[in-house]
């Protein structure tokens, strides 16, 4: 099966319409690490598809489209080639803090953060930030 890497806007909005349902049925199942880890994967979703739309910015800067791309890698990216400012790259940075609480080195510590409602709640406030930006490049 061969895959389509051109990025259809259509594809992208449906994505996020999925995934923002079922973010609220983690809020609502009080699974908040398991929606931290949604909003996550929500976000590295609309940095690939930057990297797909502007491939020649990517080239340009002497990375490559298909290479392994991290969410941290990501985010300097962004940063890096000014579709991100500062306030918006800290609100991806804390995305991807609270998604990495998924590993088991984080629960191992002495004191583990407690993942909350409102630790939830700030990240869906800090994935507005990051859409809003994102958006305001693609249309």
């Amino acid at each position: 099966m061969k895959r389509n890497k051109k990025i259809n806007f259509n594809g992208l909005l449906q994505f996020l319409n999925r995934t923002r349902k079922e973010l609220d049925r983690c809020i609502e199942a009080k699974a908040y690490l398991a929606g931290c880890v949604l909003i996550g994967a929500m976000t590295e979703f609309l940095l690939m598809a930057m990297i797909r739309m502007f491939p020649d910015i990517v080239y340009r800067r002497g990375r490559k489209v298909g290479e392994y791309w991290t969410l941290k890698a990501l985010n300097d990216f962004a940063k890096e080639c000014g579709w991100f400012n500062n306030e918006v790259f800290d609100a991806s940075e804390r995305i991807r803090l609270n998604r990495n609480l998924l590993h088991p080195n984080w629960y191992a510590s002495r004191k583990p953060k407690r993942i909350t409602r409102h630790m939830l709640k700030a990240r869906e406030d800090d994935f507005q930030k990051v859409y809003d930006c994102i958006t305001g490049w693609v249309i």
